[in-house]
């Protein structure tokens, strides 16, 4: 890696880390770069969905007033792990989460209405991606030929730079927010 790709990637892990303001999310953030700089790209995908899930959730916790030590569970606090109706309550408290429509999702008045959707197939994108990463089906990166299962590391990879896009975007939106936050 050449200087300026050094500087690129330390660019945007300090935006990260500046803008979302959350000690426990940025090290999703600045892992997943990492990874996606080292080829490792489902990992990056996993860094990347995980710190925009918390980074949802904490808002969220402490919104209702829980201890945000406790944000990993999901019983009891009312907050889902990342769903639909996560983004609808993020979205009450004035999150931006037009920032996360990506990929497939249609334009955003469209992705903001698919929200209030309990079909399958209108799910955010970043939640179909979530759900299937996260609860091993990797079926949607491997092509099977001739018995023999192929995995298909361009669309890891694609998908690992839609979420670093999409990462980068959203962590400027959310410090916005929070910054609008604190002063009110």
């Amino acid at each position: 890696m050449d200087i300026a790709e050094r500087l690129h990637l330390f660019a945007k892990q300090h935006n990260s880390r500046w803008h979302i303001r959350y000690g426990e999310v940025a090290p999703f953030f600045t892992d997943g770069y990492a990874c996606v700089a080292h080829g490792q790209n489902l990992a990056a995908c996993l860094s990347f969905i995980t710190g925009i899930e918390m980074s949802l959730r904490l808002p969220l916790l402490h919104a209702k007033g829980f201890d945000i030590r406790k944000a990993w569970d999901p019983t009891g606090t009312g907050v889902p792990l990342l769903s639909n109706d996560l983004l609808i309550q993020a979205s009450v408290i004035g999150l931006p989460i037009k920032f996360l429509r990506y990929g497939r999702d249609p334009e955003e008045s469209i992705f903001l209405a698919n929200l209030h959707s309990d079909k399958h197939e209108k799910r955010a994108n970043i939640v179909r991606l979530r759900n299937n990463i996260c609860h091993g089906n990797l079926n949607i990166f491997v092509e099977e030929k001739g018995g023999v299962a192929l995995v298909h590391n361009s669309e890891i990879e694609k998908e690992a730079k839609h979420l670093e896009a999409v990462v980068t975007a959203w962590s400027k939106g959310f410090g916005e927010w929070h910054t609008i936050e604190e002063i009110e």
